[in-house]
């Protein structure tokens, strides 16, 4: 089963200070997510240049391959320890966790434990201690399931509001019961969740941040899959087969064009029923067919389409409607993974005479699509036919 991993984070600066002491890096690759939490000794931009650098190199060195044995070892050996309090001076924790297989690994070094949820409830299995160059480093390694939340703090906000009266019962078993509400409130893990617990965090300190408090979410659920089938393929020979290809795909159908649904309803025999509630000025309306999840036109509402997700890769959401292009966005948006089968026979009539074929409009459509839908975070893949 294919993993898709959410990861998030909230930070908290020190009162007084212009930047963050923690420094969060998060990397998503094809095969994996990678995640580093790094607080830096003290506050401020001596601190935010410690744990900066402590992060950059363990996502570094994970995203090029590099066991986190080894990567752990080359970072302690490399933090400097402060000579009065015997501490380094910046402390991690990193986790790296295969989409594949679910399996992960977190190492610890000198920041809290983290916060494990399975199934809505506090799931604290034996950590591992190693002995790395002398020094103790957690290690936690397991397979994640559909529905897990890890999260990984920094010590303002295990230690929120130290001194105060009301901070006398908040400790770790607090912080990790107030989140399990938390994510129960919000019907699963989000960003929502994490705010909430910042909320309490701000309330414990009464507003006056005492240490920078910062937190990252790791969220694991079933990936969704989409597949996308647009522009009749080069051979007309090869119809069927690519349409098999297309619906035994797991995950949902989308098709654009009114060509490529003609082909699609040639192997279903079956005409496409075309809806006219969700005809908009400038877009066409969508068709019904069964086995196919959203039958949209093509040039047009793509094109409409790709405005609304450059739009939400700037942080715009993408908004209410029934008409093709929203409803288009829509299913991009919720999918993870996206692979899309083009068609490179030319459209006479989208073609522009002053393009060679292999500039075509839908070509040039297609290949920015991808580029945005990659910029949202999506794995996509594209197969020409």
């Amino acid at each position: 089963m294919a993993y898709h991993v959410d990861i998030f984070s909230q930070q908290l600066i020190r009162t007084g200070e212009e930047v963050c002491g923690d420094t969060v890096q998060i990397r998503r690759g094809e095969d994996q997510s990678i995640a580093v939490l790094s607080d830096g000794l003290g506050s401020g931009i001596k601190a935010r240049i410690l744990s900066t650098l402590t992060a950059r190199i363990i996502v570094e060195m994970l995203a090029a391959k590099a066991p986190i044995d080894e990567t752990v070892r080359t970072v302690v050996g490399t933090l400097p320890v402060c000579q009065v309090r015997q501490l380094a001076y910046a402390t991690f924790t990193a986790a790296i966790v295969d989409h594949d297989t679910g399996v992960f690994q977190i190492f610890n070094f000198d920041n809290p434990r983290v916060i494990w949820l399975r199934g809505g409830r506090v799931h604290n299995p034996p950590r591992q201690m190693r002995d790395i160059l002398g020094r103790q480093v957690a290690v936690l390694s397991d397979t994640l399931v559909p529905g897990d939340f890890i999260a990984l703090i920094s010590d303002g906000v295990l230690h929120a509001g130290l001194g105060r009266t009301h901070n006398l019962e908040w400790n770790w078993e607090a912080l990790a019961n107030y989140l399990q509400q938390s994510v129960r409130h919000f019907a699963g893990p989000s960003r929502a969740a994490i705010s909430r617990v910042m909320r309490k965090v701000w309330n414990l300190y009464g507003g006056q941040i005492g240490d920078d408090c910062s937190i990252v979410g790791i969220a694991a659920r079933q990936s969704r899959m989409l597949s996308l089938f647009t522009g009749p393929p080069l051979d007309e020979e090869t119809d069927e087969s690519v349409v098999q290809r297309f619906l035994a795909r797991p995950g949902r159908h989308v098709v654009c064009g009114g060509t490529t649904g003609n082909i699609v309803g040639r192997y279903l025999d079956e005409l496409p029923e075309t809806d006219m509630s969700t005809m908009r000025p400038g877009i066409p309306p969508i068709a019904r067919m069964r086995e196919i999840d959203l039958l949209t036109e093509g040039i047009l509402t793509m094109s409409r389409t790709l405005e609304l997700l450059r739009s939400a890769a700037d942080g715009a959401a993408v908004p209410q409607g029934e008409s093709g292009d929203i409803l288009l966005a829509r299913e991009l948006t919720l999918a993870d993974h996206i692979h899309i089968i083009m068609g490179q026979r030319i459209n006479d009539s989208y073609q522009s005479p002053d393009l060679p074929p292999n500039l075509s409009l839908r070509k040039s459509l297609v290949d920015d699509l991808v580029q945005v839908l990659r910029r949202l975070g999506k794995q996509v893949t594209l197969e020409l036919v």
